[in-house]
């Protein structure tokens, strides 16, 4: 069996262990509410290398979870199918209000350029932004991925972490569906 197979492994077990007591490891699924759910694991190449992963300090109080979930609704009428936004914001979040709605208009502008880099980045009311927009290739894919994190975050390693576990539920979902 190799490394990868072992890890895959020990991190379903111990995900099924924590949320099913109905655990079948032949077939890597639990039973939740009656229904038979099937687990797979990968691995997030960013991650693995270590590269400040441990800075990464993400905030949820009530400006930052207010801000992102504005930026959600409107991205339902900004964010056109078959793409996702992500963002983020270097907290504490300044003219919270103000900052959403000049965040919106970025995510606008950045999204009608035809040949705009991968990345915005601004300084909105003295919030450090940063917006990518991603071709997504699953369906069940959110329109806006939002984070508010402390200033000694990496504001590009969480938008390429971000990215790649968007790569690996689409390609979980591919495989699923027998793409």
């Amino acid at each position: 069996m190799s490394e990868l197979n072992r890890q895959a492994r020990a991190a379903i077990d111990a995900v099924a262990r924590t949320i099913s007591p109905t655990w079948n490891p032949p077939d890597a699924h639990i039973i939740v509410a009656g229904k038979r759910v099937g687990l797979q694991a990968g691995t997030l190449r960013r991650l693995s290398t270590g590269k400040n992963a441990g800075k990464l300090r993400l905030r949820f109080d009530k400006v930052a979870n207010r801000v992102i979930s504005r930026l959600q609704v409107a991205a339902v009428e900004i964010v056109p199918d078959g793409m996702t936004v992500v963002v983020s914001i270097t907290a504490p979040i300044r003219l919270a209000s103000k900052t959403a709605a000049s965040l919106e208009e970025l995510i606008r502008t950045h999204l009608a350029r035809k040949r705009s880099g991968p990345d915005a980045k601004a300084t909105i009311h003295g919030n450090r932004v940063r917006v990518r927009v991603l071709k997504n290739k699953s369906e069940r894919a959110p329109r806006l991925i939002g984070f508010v994190h402390n200033s000694d975050s990496d504001a590009a390693l969480i938008l390429d972490i971000t990215e790649e576990m968007l790569e690996l539920f689409a390609a979980t979902q591919q495989n699923a569906l027998g793409r």
